[in-house]
């Protein structure tokens, strides 16, 4: 998809529309979900249960920071709703909606980029069962008698952090793209 979007002598005509330019975004934030995703054996640290794991707490929570920042996709399939909401039910020209777009992708970068950076400063991501992301460290702490305790964010606290880093915005997608279609 980038490469059909930005590709050689492409890009001129491809990205004039509006619609090309926000699947070209989302086609980004999803090639660094599934490079972040695809390396879970390089990134993830040794000992935590992935065959070949190779990283440490610092590549494990670059992996975190990626995944997080790709639920910016998610914002661009709503405003790709958005946009064909506008321009087909309520006939606005697309060089209107032109005129707003940067701020949008702006918008959208700082929101998921703050996320991500917040999640990292706070040392929210940490090894799971099969990738580095939301999660108390070191994971399965105090979930028996014999685990040990909780370093980072225990259990009763992760489901709020979970629920504000990434939960939210799935709900916020089903919301937006149900209003904009109904």
């Amino acid at each position: 998809m980038i490469y059909s979007m930005a590709g050689p002598g492409r890009w001129r005509t491809k990205l004039r529309k509006p619609q090309n330019r926000l699947l070209l975004a989302m086609s980004i934030y999803d090639l660094l979900y599934s490079l972040a995703k695809g390396w879970t054996f390089l990134l993830t640290p040794k000992g935590f249960g992935v065959p070949g794991a190779q990283g440490n707490m610092s590549t494990c929570r670059m992996q975190g920071f990626f995944i997080e920042t790709a639920h910016a996709t998610g914002a661009y399939n709503s405003l790709l709703s958005i946009y064909f909401w506008l321009t087909i039910c309520k006939g606005v020209k697309p060089a209107t909606f032109s005129k707003y777009e940067p701020y949008l992708h702006i918008l959208i970068f700082v929101i998921f980029f703050a996320f991500a950076s917040v999640g990292v400063a706070i040392e929210l991501f940490n090894p799971g069962i099969a990738t580095c992301f939301i999660g108390s460290y070191p994971p399965g702490c105090e979930s028996g008698p014999a685990a040990p305790p909780c370093e980072r964010f225990p259990p009763q606290t992760i489901g709020l952090l979970y629920q504000i880093f990434a939960q939210m915005w799935v709900q916020a997608y089903i919301v937006i793209v149900t209003a904009t279609n109904v």
